[in-house]
């Protein structure tokens, strides 16, 4: 009987069905009014290949929506917007993209942070090699903070170490003052002997003639675009840190745009990016003969040398690696496993 009344059961009772899927978003309509994102730069001006690839890909967004989606690029100070409140204003809708150095956000987020870990890389291509396939950790990492994305990301050209007297020993500054954007190059350069100085790129010329810096780190075409070879007399090839160049996108603002228009924006992006990696990796072949030709000293270290500058850097790694995430210190030793540098973390 009991049997029967199951039986009879499984025949009323419908089957449990599987979940209906959520419906997908409406894709968004078609504007019919010009839309305007706004897209801050951390550069003051042009005349360099990080923000010189933008007003193309401006340009060409613009041209291929028919003149709907305009990007407006303000170069730094034009907004009165910090550089590194750029996510904050993304995620508030203050602007929707911005062009900034990954290096300004390593204090929160850890591949941004990897990225700008001094005296791993030791060429552009190196530098690609290590910090590029970072970019989707990086973007995962901006989205959840931020709910913004990582729309372009290229490598740095590494930072040199410009002074004006002869470093005799590039494994010991003597305490020769130096201006570095980022504290992990600074943290190295105390290790070697330094005295690092975080000050305002605007600054370091006058600091310079004055004498309140001996030297500065960052990009060898520096030396042309802001006349530092006016105040400098030696490049020194320290391959300091790259870093990566980004582009960082509201996805409030990118969801809210047509699939067409999304499609050309991401498009344009990856043009813009190879363009800057080339420019990237032909900068230092370029400008080296035209320092020389300008009267400044080129030096290179010794293999000798490139093991005590990273006897240097070992703490700053050490101390990322003892701070971060099992994701960000696996990450981490991948990093170092893409180039063969050797690196065995703390306990």
């Amino acid at each position: 009987m009991l049997l029967v009344l199951l039986l009879a059961m499984a025949i009323v009772l419908p089957a449990c069905a599987e979940p209906a899927p959520a419906p997908a978003p409406a894709p968004a309509p078609t504007p019919t009014t010009p839309i305007k994102w706004i897209m801050p730069s951390f550069y003051s001006a042009p005349g360099a290949w990080p923000v010189d690839v933008i007003p193309p890909f401006c340009d060409a967004v613009k041209e291929r929506t028919n003149g709907m989606l305009d990007i407006h690029l303000y170069y730094s100070g034009e907004l009165g917007i910090d550089r590194k409140d750029f996510p904050s204003a993304l995620q508030t809708g203050s602007i929707q993209l911005a062009h900034a150095s990954a290096g300004y956000y390593s204090e929160e987020i850890e591949a941004a942070a990897m990225s700008a870990m001094p005296a791993i890389s030791r060429s552009h291509d190196e530098g690609a090699k290590f910090s590029v396939p970072l970019r989707h950790f990086m973007d995962r990492q901006f989205g959840e903070k931020y709910n913004v994305k990582v729309l372009f990301a290229a490598p740095w050209t590494h930072g040199q170490v410009m002074t004006q007297t002869e470093i005799k020993d590039f494994a010991n500054l003597e305490g020769r003052k130096i201006r570095v954007s980022v504290k992990p190059v600074g943290d190295m350069l105390t290790n070697l002997n330094g005295a690092p100085v975080l000050m305002p790129f605007g600054e370091i010329y006058m600091a310079l003639q004055k004498g309140v810096l001996d030297g500065y780190c960052t990009s060898i075409d520096s030396i042309v675009s802001e006349k530092f070879f006016e105040v400098v007399d030696y490049v020194n090839l320290y391959w300091t840190h790259g870093g990566l160049v980004v582009w960082l996108m509201s996805l409030d603002a990118y969801n809210a745009l047509p699939e067409d228009f999304q499609k050309i924006v991401a498009e344009e992006a990856d043009k813009a990016e190879y363009a800057a990696m080339a420019a990237g990796r032909a900068e230092l072949t370029t400008f080296l003969p035209i320092v020389k030709q300008l009267g400044l000293t080129v030096s290179e270290p010794t293999e000798a040398e490139v093991v005590g500058i990273r006897k240097g850097a070992k703490p700053v790694w050490d101390a990322f690696y003892l701070k971060a995430s099992a994701e960000g210190r696996e990450e981490f030793l991948k990093a170092f496993e893409r180039l063969g540098v050797p690196y065995t973390p703390p306990e």
